[in-house]
């Protein structure tokens, strides 16, 4: 069962259209958020410099 499973799945290419659909979403995703996940990152850049001086 195990063989024919993974065979399938070979022939019709399933673990590569999985895996582009997946980044697709993912891409979409981050797009429709991109303005909140840069604040973000800012504030963690802010806060690692802060931590940075306080333990330097």
């Amino acid at each position: 069962m195990a063989v024919a499973d993974v065979a399938c799945k070979g022939q019709v290419h399933y673990t590569k259209t999985w895996q582009s659909v997946e980044a697709e979403y993912q891409r979409q995703s981050i797009q429709k958020r991109l303005q909140a996940l840069e604040s973000e990152q800012a504030g963690m850049r802010i806060l690692l410099a802060r931590v940075r001086r306080l333990t330097a």
